[in-house]
């Protein structure tokens, strides 16, 4: 099986600036280390109206796959118990 990661903030900030230029798909996805059908994907599923932007590109990744929440944000015993952790000198390991 393999793995993946997706696009960051950067890379579709120079999938943006590539677009802008005038720049091939090939030519960006050799440049940028991805495949060429992720670029195409990538354009296809986030451009809204002309142009290709990359804030509103990374909101509608986010929105399609959302994090679950973190657990030490949302279970305050946890957060008190590992910040009174910390604040005697355990390390990461013995919390």
């Amino acid at each position: 099986m393999r793995y993946y990661t997706h696009l960051n903030m950067r890379e579709r900030c120079l999938i943006s600036t590539f677009l802008s230029m005038g720049t091939k798909v090939d030519t960006i996805a050799q440049r940028s280390g991805r495949h060429r059908s992720t670029i195409y994907r990538e354009i296809k599923r986030n451009t809204k109206g002309e142009r290709y932007m990359p804030g509103e590109a990374q909101a509608l990744a986010k929105e399609r796959h959302p994090h679950p929440p973190n657990k030490i944000d949302t279970l305050a015993s946890l957060n008190k118990f590992i910040l009174d952790g910390l604040s005697k000198g355990w390390s990461p390991e013995q919390i």
